[in-house]
């Protein structure tokens, strides 16, 4: 698939920092990223619209507004957001009549959160030691409930580390050459490689502790051991 390869040795080690609490942890990331103007539908605003309907399906069901499951109400309150729609139609292959994409979003910066749930507080960290050239995308999520927790870019022969929650956490990534980055719901495009770790992540918090595991692309450390991994396809990357 282009210049991408499904299958860089990926070594990872558990960590924990016993001089931190987490009320010291590092600031959480932005829920949200800075507003820019634009006009166009993005993937951003796709998976956005669909955790939004999500959460007020569940709220409503709490409340015994609603008596169906959650994935009924939440495709209830999509099927009026046209743009939504449009958008799943689109990356389905279902339509041809869908709205085209806006521009080519520019590649993010090494390190960028590109989105992260809301509602969680970020006492732990994932550290991404990345030895190869290629760009890489990675997605958290959970691994009980499989809603997304955070979406994150490490750029190729660099290292980055990112706060994350408390929990049991699917690792999913997307990897590819710097040129091909499209967006978040294309990533490199005919170039993508797709691949996950085949056991979950999981953080914990204590009294003294926090959990921080550091992940190393395309290195020789003798420290760390072997992550087992599969390779997926762009399905089974953004499935939930």
């Amino acid at each position: 698939m282009g210049e991408a390869s499904p299958s860089p040795t990926i070594t990872v080690a558990p960590t924990s920092d016993p001089t931190m609490t987490p009320a010291q942890a590092p600031t959480p990331p932005q829920s949200s990223p800075p507003t820019a103007t634009k006009d166009y539908y993005s993937g951003r605003d796709f998976l956005e619209d669909m955790l939004a309907a999500r959460a007020q399906a569940e709220d409503e069901i709490k409340r015994g507004e609603y008596s169906g499951s959650v994935e009924d109400r939440t495709d209830e309150i999509l099927e009026d957001n046209e743009q939504y729609q449009a958008y799943a139609a689109k990356i389905a292959g279902r339509s041809s009549s869908a709205p085209e994409d806006g521009p080519h979003e520019s590649r993010p910066e090494n390190g960028a959160v590109l989105w992260c749930a809301d509602g969680y507080e970020w006492p732990c960290e994932f550290v991404v030691e990345n030895h190869n050239y290629l760009d890489y995308c990675f997605l958290f999520v959970d691994a009980i409930t499989h809603d997304y927790i955070q979406t994150m870019y490490v750029q190729g022969n660099s290292t980055a580390t990112f706060s994350m929650p408390a929990g049991l956490y699917e690792l999913r990534y997307a990897c590819g050459p710097s040129t091909s980055w499209c967006c978040f719901w294309h990533q490199f495009e005919d170039a993508t490689a797709y691949g996950m770790s085949d056991d979950p992540f999981y953080f914990e918090v204590t009294d003294e502790t926090y959990t921080v595991w550091t992940v190393a692309f395309e290195t020789a450390d003798p420290t760390m051991d072997d992550m087992d991994t599969s390779d997926i396809d762009e399905s089974e990357f953004f499935g939930t």
